[in-house]
C-alpha cells in the first residue's frame, strides 16, 4: 500500500526523475508537473500528501507558487529546493509557506528523509486537531497537552505556559526548521508586536529545561530553530 501520495513540481529531467526513483523505492506514489498551472491542476483534482516544488530552475517562481497555495488553510505542505542558501533567503522560503527548504544541487536522500519528516509531523498535528491523542511523545519528552504539561522520563519539566506553547511547535516540527516569525505567529498570535529577541530569550531557558534530555533546540542561524531528538 503507497505511503503516500507526492506531486512533484519542476523540468522532468532534473527534479522529477531523480526524486522519483527514491520516493519509488519508499513506496510513494509521484505525480509530476513542470508548470504551476498544472501543479494547480493536480492538486485540485488528486489531493497529494505533499507538493515538492524545484525553484532552483528558471521560469519557476517557487516563493510565489508557496504563497498562493498557502492562500487555502487546506493545501498540502510543501518542501521547497532553492539554489540559495542564504539564511535570509531561506527565511523568505519559511515565510512564503513553505515546510522545508532544501538547497540544490538535491542529494536524494536528504530530499527523501525531508519528505518523511514533513508528512509525519502533519499526521501528528493531525492527530493532535482532532482529539485522538492528548499526549505527544517526542524522543524522552511527553507532553500532556490538555494539562500543559511536559515529563522527561519520570521528571516534570518547570516550564511557563508561554514556554511550553513555543516547545510544542517545535515538537510538532520536529526536525524541521521553524522561523522566529513563524514562533511568534503561531504562540503570540499576528495581532501582537513582538520582537525575535524575545523568541531568543525563551529559547535560551527552554534550552535549560532540557538540559537533562535527550532532545535540544539548534540554532539555524538567521533562519530560526528546530527540535531534535
Amino acid at each position: 500500500m503507497p505511503k503516500g501520495l507526492i506531486l512533484l513540481v519542476g523540468e522532468e529531467k532534473n527534479t522529477s526523475n531523480l526524486g522519483r526513483l527514491y520516493l519509488d523505492r519508499e513506496n510513494f506514489s509521484v505525480l509530476t508537473a513542470e508548470e504551476d498551472s498544472k501543479a494547480f491542476e493536480l492538486i485540485t483534482t488528486r489531493r497529494p500528501d505533499l507538493v515538492v516544488v524545484d525553484a532552483s530552475q528558471p521560469g519557476l517562481d517557487g516563493l510565489d507558487l508557496c504563497r498562493r497555495l498557502r492562500r487555502n488553510d487546506d493545501q498540502p505542505p510543501i518542501v521547497l529546493i532553492t539554489e540559495v542558501n542564504q539564511p535570509q533567503q531561506m527565511t523568505a522560503a519559511l515565510e512564503a509557506g513553505a515546510n522545508e527548504v532544501v538547497s540544490a544541487p538535491v542529494d536524494p536522500r536528504e530530499l527523501l528523509a525531508r519528505v518523511k519528516a514533513v508528512l509525519r509531523n502533519r499526521a501528528d498535528l493531525a492527530e493532535t486537531r482532532n482529539g485522538s491523542s492528548d499526549v505527544l511523545r517526542v524522543g524522552d519528552l511527553e507532553f500532556d497537552c490538555a494539562r500543559r504539561e511536559v515529563m522527561c522520563g519520570h521528571t516534570l519539566l518547570d516550564i511557563r505556559p508561554l514556554e511550553f506553547e513555543l516547545l510544542w511547535q517545535l515538537a510538532l516540527h520536529r526536525g524541521l526548521v521553524v522561523s522566529r516569525e513563524t514562533l511568534i505567529r503561531l504562540v503570540w498570535g499576528p495581532q501582537l508586536s513582538v520582537q525575535t529577541r524575545t523568541v531568543d530569550m525563551h529559547i535560551v531557558r527552554l534550552r535549560r529545561l532540557l538540559k537533562q534530555s535527550r532532545a535540544h533546540i539548534e540554532t539555524v542561524t538567521g533562519v530560526g530553530y528546530k527540535l531534535v531528538t
